[in-house]
This record gives structure tokens, C-alpha cells and sequence, in this order.
């Protein structure tokens, strides 16, 4: 015989649509991201090199804003400071060297 926790021999329970239950739906507020993303297209080719880089630029910018007030807003604990701070330190470097084109 199946006992209860789903082992062998536990068979489905029937889901009835109208039982009322405490689920709530919820969202992430998160100081981290600057919008949705609703469409992605990707091609195949070279970009223009400086209108890529100045719109990546601008982009870290805003990100780097982003966690710095999350950080200042107490929605980071404390201890995640120093390691955010010096991981965004980084981001971002690479773009200043020139590429190999």
C-alpha cells in the first residue's frame, strides 16, 4: 500500500477548482534591472563599433547606479558589499581596450 508522502501505489488526488486557498501572486522588486526585455532579435555580422559601445557604456552606467542605491537602500545585506562593489569595479573594463578589428 502507498503511504502519504507519494511513494508506490499513491495514487493522484482529484484538484477541485473552487477549494479558496491563501496563494498570493507576487513580484520581485528589484532595484537591479532597468526594464524588461520583450524582444530579442539576433543577426549574424558586425555592429557599428561606436554606437554599440556607447549605448554598452551607458547601459553599465545605469546598472552600476542601480546597485549602488540598492546598497545604500539597505536591500543588499551587509556583507555582500564589499564583493558587489568590487565585481562592478570590473564590469565594464574591457570595453576602454581596443578590439582586435
Amino acid at each position: 500500500m502507498g503511504t502519504q508522502g507519494g511513494g508506490l501505489g499513491a495514487s493522484p488526488r482529484p484538484e477541485d477548482e473552487t477549494a479558496k486557498s491563501d496563494f498570493k501572486s507576487e513580484q520581485s522588486r528589484s532595484a537591479l534591472t532597468a526594464g524588461k526585455i520583450l524582444l530579442e532579435w539576433k543577426t549574424q555580422g558586425l555592429s557599428d563599433v561606436g554606437a554599440t559601445q556607447e549605448n554598452y557604456k551607458e547601459k553599465i552606467t545605469q546598472v552600476k547606479q542601480g546597485v549602488s542605491e540598492a546598497i545604500l537602500q539597505e536591500q543588499v545585506p551587509p556583507g555582500y558589499h564589499e564583493t558587489i562593489r568590487k565585481y562592478f569595479e570590473t564590469v565594464g573594463e574591457d570595453v576602454a581596450k581596443p578590439s582586435g578589428r
